[in-house]
């Protein structure tokens, strides 16, 4: 992604017609950068990954069980095979990896419960 954004403030440079890549170049090349990565993850996602992204932009912040029962209501509505839970944890985590969103550890609840949100834009 580095050779990306350095693409990126190239070109901003000289829509700019500067002499040269400045500091605010690079911070806008980065971010044309990041937002193409963004769009191109997510018209790799499978049907099932949209669904889940989908469910997660649609609730701002939930929590791992209602992020599943969520998910599985969509994919009912969807006409899609339930995902059995550990294949349902691999399609979380997939889009985990992917930074289209961010985990973390529920407060004050036992057990594994985690939160799942947007990562956040540009």
């Amino acid at each position: 992604m580095v050779i990306q954004s350095l693409r990126q403030a190239a070109l901003t440079a000289d829509t700019a017609a500067a002499s040269s890549i400045g500091v605010e170049h690079v911070h806008a090349g980065y971010t044309l950068a990041r937002s193409a990565k963004r769009a191109y993850l997510l018209a790799k996602l499978s049907e099932h990954h949209k669904v889940i992204y989908e469910t997660v932009r649609a609730g701002s912040e939930l929590r791992s069980g209602e992020l599943r029962r969520r998910y599985l209501q969509h994919g009912e509505r969807a006409n899609l095979r339930r995902a059995a839970p550990r294949t349902f944890s691999l399609y979380v985590k997939h889009l985990v990896e992917g930074n289209l969103l961010v985990q973390r550890q529920a407060l004050g609840i036992k057990g594994n419960v985690r939160t799942f949100r947007l990562a956040e834009r540009d």
